[in-house]
C-alpha cells in the first residue's frame, strides 16, 4: 500500500495526516486497485466520499448493496448541502466555519435542519463550541471539515457542478477571479480530474478557457505552475483543451531558466514538476530533456543533468537514457560524474541492463568524483545492481586510496545486502573494517549487517566485536575531523558560489527574503522611478507571486493573501505592464535549439 500510495506525490503527503491515513485503510480492503496504475487525488477522495455515505447509510439500516451512482443519489441533498458550504468557505478564505455561514448556506439552498443534521452524520463535518458555558444546539456552533482537503474537495464538487449548470457564469467568474491563488490550487486540480471523468466536454472547455483566458498572469510562472498540475490530474488526457499549449509553456519555462542560468527558477520548477505524477513521463518532455542534454552549452550540462536527477521519473524515455549514457564519455569529468546521478534515479526504476553496464564502466573512471558517483548510482539502485561483474569492480574499489570512493563502494555492497553476500565481499568488508576512516569501517560494518544469516558467521561476529571498540573510540575522538570536514565543504561551497553567475547571488539573496517584491512596489508608487521595474518583476518571478492588471488596478497575488493596489499614473502603469509583456516575451522565446 505503501509503494502505491508513493505514485502520487500530493496523495503521500495528505497520508501522513491520521484522519486520511485512516480512511485510506478503510478502502484499501474494500477497493479493487489491480487496474489502477496511477492513484489521483479525485478518486481517492470519490472513493473515500462513498464509503463513508455506504457507512452512513448502513447506519439508517438502509441497503448498501447499491451502485456508486445510487449512493450518490441517496445522500444527493446532504452531498449538495456539502459541497456548498465548503465552497463558500473556500471562497471568505476560512476554515473555521461560522454558524452565520452555515445558516446562510443552509438558507441560499433550501436546507431544512434535518437534511443538516444528516450530514452531520456522514461524519465529514464536525461541529464544535469554544464558548466559556457551552451550546447543545448544533446550529448555534462553528464547523470544520475533518480535514482542509476534503473541505477542497468538496468545494471543487460545487465548482464543477455550477459549470455544468446554467450557473456556469459563476463559476468562470469564480475562476479566472481566484486562479491563480495557491490556497485553492487543490480546488482546481480536483476539479480537473472530476470533468475530464464526467466527459462533458463543454463543461471541460469552459474549465479550460477560463484558465488559458483573460486576466492573464503577468509574471507566468503561477500560471504555469496551475495549467502544469491540473494536466496532470487528468493524467495528460489528449481530450484536454490546451493540452499542447500547457506542456509547451511547461518547456518553454524549462528552456528559459536554463537560458538564465538560474538556479533558483530551475528548483522551482522542478518543484512543480514533483508534485506531479504524470508529467515527467511523458515522453515530449523526456526528450526535450535529452535535446537541452545535446544543445545547451558545456557549462549548463551538469545542471541540467542535475535538474533530471532531481525529478521523480517513472517511466524513462529511451531517449533521455541514451543521452544520459552518451555524457558519460564526454571530456568533462565533472558532465561524467554529474550524469551517474539521473542514471541511477533511473535504474532504480526501470532496471536497465544497459544503465548497469555502463556505470560499471564509469566505476574504472581515472576521476575519483566520476567512481564516486558511479558507486551512488547503483547504490540507488540496490539488488537490482546485483550483478557479479559490478560486485567484483567493487572488492577491487574497497582497496582504492581515495577514502571517499572507498566509502561509496561500501555504500553499494550495504543497498546490495544480501544479494552481494559472497564470502570474496565478507573477506573485504572485514578488512574495510579496520580502514582507518570511521566512515568506511562503520558502513562496512551496516553492510555486514544487511547481509543477514550469511555473513554471520563466528569471524565476522568476532571482527564486529572487535570493530565496535574502534568505532567508539573513533567517534569519540572525532570533534577536530568533523570540524575540518565541515570547513572543507564550506570552502568548497564558497568556491562554487564564486565560480557562478552573478543570478545565483542574487538569487541566494533573495531566497528566504518575505515581501521584497511588495516593498519594491510600494517605493515604486511612492517615487515612480521605473529603474525599479526590472528588479520588480525578477523579485516576483523569485517569490512565485502571481500580478493581475484591472484597469488601473494592481493586484499581487501572494501565497495566502492577495494585495490589491490603484496605480492613477498611467505612465508608470503602462511602463508596469510593458514591463512584465518584455519579459514574458523572453520565455516564450525560449524555443528548442537545433540538435
Amino acid at each position: 500500500m505503501l509503494k502505491f500510495l508513493r505514485l502520487n506525490p500530493r496523495i503521500w503527503g495528505i497520508a501522513h495526516s491520521p484522519v486520511n491515513l485512516e480512511l485510506i485503510c478503510s478502502i484499501w480492503s474494500e477497493t479493487d486497485w489491480s487496474e489502477t496504475t496511477n492513484l489521483t487525488m479525485t478518486t481517492l477522495y470519490e472513493n473515500m466520499t462513498v464509503w463513508l455515505c455506504r457507512r452512513y447509510l448502513a447506519r439508517k439500516s438502509t441497503s448498501i448493496q447499491i451502485s456508486r451512482m445510487e449512493v450518490y443519489e441517496k445522500c444527493r441533498p446532504e452531498l449538495t448541502f456539502l459541497e456548498t458550504l465548503a465552497f463558500e468557505g473556500m471562497t471568505s478564505n476560512t476554515i473555521i466555519l461560522r454558524k452565520e455561514l452555515l445558516q446562510k448556506v443552509m438558507h441560499d439552498i433550501g436546507c431544512l435542519s434535518d437534511i443538516y443534521s444528516d450530514a452531520l452524520h456522514i461524519g465529514i463535518l464536525k461541529s464544535f463550541d469554544n464558548g466559556p458555558t457551552g451550546n447543545q444546539i448544533q446550529l448555534e456552533k462553528n464547523h470544520y471539515f475533518v480535514h482542509l482537503s476534503f473541505q477542497e474537495f468538496f468545494a471543487a464538487q460545487h465548482l464543477v457542478r455550477l459549470l455544468n449548470s446554467t450557473t456556469r457564469d459563476i463559476a468562470i467568474q469564480f475562476i479566472e477571479t481566484h486562479k491563480y491563488e495557491k490556497r485553492l490550487q487543490l480546488v482546481f486540480i480536483i476539479a480537473s480530474g472530476l470533468l475530464i471523468q464526467s466527459e462533458n466536454t463543454k463543461s471541460i472547455h469552459t474549465f479550460w478557457d477560463a484558465i488559458f483566458g483573460d486576466p492573464h498572469d503577468l509574471v507566468g510562472i503561477r500560471h504555469m505552475q496551475l495549467v502544469t498540475v491540473c494536466l496532470d490530474e487528468t493524467q495528460c488526457d489528449c481530450a484536454v483543451p490546451h493540452r499542447s499549449q500547457s506542456i509547451s509553456l511547461l518547456l518553454n519555462w524549462i528552456r528559459f531558466a536554463f537560458s538564465q542560468n538560474n538556479f533558483k527558477l530551475q528548483e522551482t520548477i522542478a518543484m512543480t514538476i514533483n508534485s506531479c505524477s504524470k508529467i515527467q513521463n511523458l515522453p515530449e518532455v523526456q526528450i526535450e530533456f535529452a535535446s537541452l542534454l545535446k544543445t545547451e552549452p558545456e557549462y549548463h550540462k551538469s545542471h541540467i543533468a542535475t535538474f533530471i536527477g532531481n525529478l521523480n521519473i517513472t517511466d524513462p524515455h529511451n531517449k533521455l537514457i541514451e543521452t544520459l549514457l552518451l555524457q558519460l564519455q564526454h571530456n568533462d569529468e565533472k558532465i561524467r560524474a554529474t550524469v551517474c546521478y539521473p542514471l541511477g534515479k533511473i535504474g532504480e526504476q526501470a532496471g536497465k541492463s544497459q544503465v548497469i553496464d555502463r556505470l560499471l564502466v564509469a566505476l574504472g573512471d581515472p576521476d575519483d568524483q566520476v567512481r564516486l558517483s558511479a558507486c551512488s548510482a547503483l547504490g540507488a539502485m540496490g539488488e537490482k545492481a546485483a550483478t557479479s561483474q559490478v560486485i567484483d569492480r567493487l572488492v577491487v574499489i574497497l582497496g582504492y586510496q581515495n577514502k571517499k570512493v572507498r566509502w561509496g563502494a561500501s555504500s553499494v555492497l550495504r543497498a546490495m545486502g544480501e544479494k552481494a553476500a559472497t564470502s570474496e565481499v565478507i573477506d573485504w568488508l572485514l578488512v574495510a573494517l579496520d580502514d582507518q576512516n570511521v566512515w568506511v569501517s562503520a558502513n562496512a560494518c551496516r553492510a555486514l549487517q544487511t547481509m543477514g544469516k550469511t555473513a554471520a558467521t563466528s569471524l565476522v561476529i568476532d571482527r564486529l566485536v572487535v570493530a565496535l571498540g574502534d568505532l567508539v573510540q573513533g567517534i569519540r575522538s572525532t570533534d577536530l575531523k568533523g570540524a575540518n570536514t565541515l570547513l572543507e565543504l564550506f570552502s568548497y561551497l564558497l568556491q562554487w558560489g564564486a565560480d557562478g553567475d552573478a543570478r545565483l547571488q542574487k538569487s541566494n539573496i533573495y531566497d528566504g527574503i518575505d515581501g521584497m517584491s511588495l516593498k519594491l512596489f510600494q517605493l515604486l508608487i511612492y517615487t515612480h522611478d521605473c529603474r525599479l521595474l526590472p528588479i520588480f518583476v525578477e523579485c516576483c518571478l523569485m517569490e512565485e507571486i502571481a500580478v493581475m492588471v484591472f484597469g488601473d488596478r494592481v493586484i499581487m497575488h501572494f501565497e495566502w493573501v492577495a494585495v490589491e493596489t490603484r496605480i492613477r499614473n498611467s505612465e508608470v502603469l503602462w511602463k508596469l505592464c510593458n514591463a512584465f509583456y518584455d519579459f514574458g516575451l523572453k520565455v516564450l522565446d525560449c524555443r528548442p535549439r537545433n540538435s
